[in-house]
């Protein structure tokens, strides 16, 4: 059987120690949910870490782009990419440095699988 008793029968010192244990659990729980916080907060600084990794590793490669048609080693070729039919996506224009339409085409197709290579023109630099 259980018995509720209040607090104030027992002395002082009794009651120090069974209010201690009452505040461990609390503490423990606390210390459980701040832990799922931390973890969380972690995890969601290692998901924005990997993002800017990508996308400076990006920038870096259209840097790696330009830099070589400044050079003269390619060209700048737009791409134009057309849905499949029965696909309700847009067609778009994919600016690529190439050295030449082929290559550009290729290019192209490949960061857009499943779309059909349109017409392709080299951008004039003068413009």
């Amino acid at each position: 059987d259980e018995y509720a008793v209040p607090y104030f029968l027992f002395s002082d010192a009794d009651r120090a120690f069974f209010e201690k244990g009452k505040e461990e659990p609390r503490e423990a729980e606390v210390s459980a949910e701040a832990q799922n916080q931390q973890a969380l907060y972690l995890q969601a600084l290692a998901v924005q870490y990997q993002r800017d990794r990508q996308a400076d590793r990006q920038i870096k490669m259209l840097q790696l782009g330009m830099m070589s048609v400044q050079a003269g080693l390619t060209e700048v070729w737009e791409v134009a990419m057309i849905p499949p039919n029965g696909n309700f996506y847009q067609a778009q224009s994919v600016v690529v440095p190439a050295r030449n339409s082929l290559q550009a085409q290729q290019m192209a197709a490949q960061k857009w699988p499943g779309f059909i290579v349109g017409a392709t023109r080299r951008i004039d630099r003068n413009r």
